[in-house]
């Protein structure tokens, strides 16, 4: 059995086919070692088998060679979801933004947290940390710690 978590990243397919072409898919796939699951009746007596993406396109193309029908009920996954915004030219200038933002924030001292210091105020700590170049809004590139 394949784990969800891989239909979810490389995406699949639920495919379906009538009564009488039923077994001749299922040898197909066993001749082939097309990997599937979910094997269900439907309710005129065919069968609906979920592939993941790349297994689905070879069923198809071995189906299509041996006139085997098929159709496709359903379709999911990440390369859906992808092909269905990617249209969308707003949500993906905004995801690669966020990306950019995330990864550059990850540079930059967004905050100084001064605790335990019992003999100096927390001020002149302050002070000593931005005279050495170290304050809020600092970049951590080239950042040495002594």
């Amino acid at each position: 059995m394949i784990p969800s978590f891989y239909y979810l990243i490389t995406g699949y397919r639920v495919l379906s086919t009538d009564r009488e072409n039923a077994a001749r898919l299922l040898e197909l796939c066993r001749l082939h070692g097309l990997i599937y699951e979910d094997f269900n009746y439907a309710k005129d007596g065919g069968i609906t088998l979920r592939f993941p993406t790349l297994a689905a396109r070879r069923a198809v193309r071995l189906c299509g060679a041996c006139g085997i029908p098929l159709t496709m009920a359903k379709e999911g996954g990440l390369p859906r979801l992808l092909g269905r915004i990617a249209h969308r030219g707003g949500l993906v200038v905004g995801l690669v933004l966020g990306i950019f933002l995330l990864a550059a924030a990850q540079n930059v001292v967004w905050d100084i947290r001064i605790e335990g210091n019992e003999t100096v105020s927390d001020r002149d700590v302050e002070q000593s940390l931005a005279a050495c170049g170290f304050s809020v809004g600092t970049s951590l590139r080239g950042f040495e710690a002594d």
